[in-house]
């Protein structure tokens, strides 16, 4: 009947959604952990499409961490962008996967004052190895890049 046939459509989506997660505009910056004395940040999801919830499944929470498990990292050179997959069993026992295209681009005008102010600290603060001493003494803006994932995810029953 008709309402098998839209419960089969819905559930024949290729991707259920699709995000954009890194460093959020609109969000404080979060500090995870620290490593070579600089600071590693929480994932925050950027943006997302489409923008509601599907009804049969509903959006992940915390998908974010699985987009850049490393956490986001501030550098001052550019890597090339890189694929990477990921399976992982919901609460509900729903199974979730995604595949990842890690990308790096520049901090944002706005979030740039603070990240320098965490770098400072941790620099006061003795946290720094003397090796990493080159990592962030470029100051320019062009310079500063974070790491950002666009990221299609599919989860299925």
């Amino acid at each position: 009947g008709g309402m098998t046939d839209s419960k089969v459509n819905l559930l024949n989506r290729l991707v259920d959604y699709f995000l954009v997660v890194g460093l959020s505009e609109e969000k404080e910056p979060e500090i995870m952990f620290t490593q070579d004395a600089g600071p590693v940040y929480k994932p925050q999801l950027i943006d997302r499409y489409p923008t509601m919830d599907y009804e049969d499944i509903p959006f992940p929470p915390g998908v974010e961490i699985f987009c850049i498990p490393q956490g986001v990292i501030p550098k001052t050179t550019i890597e090339l962008p890189t694929f990477h997959h990921f399976a992982a069993t919901l609460g509900n026992g729903d199974r979730l996967h995604g595949t990842c295209l890690r990308f790096y681009e520049p901090v944002p005008e706005k979030l740039l004052p603070k990240i320098r102010e965490h770098i400072e600290n941790m620099k006061s603060e003795g946290w720094r190895t003397p090796n990493s001493e080159s990592a962030t003494n470029e100051k320019s803006t062009s310079a500063e890049v974070a790491q950002r994932d666009e990221e299609c995810k599919h989860s299925e029953d």
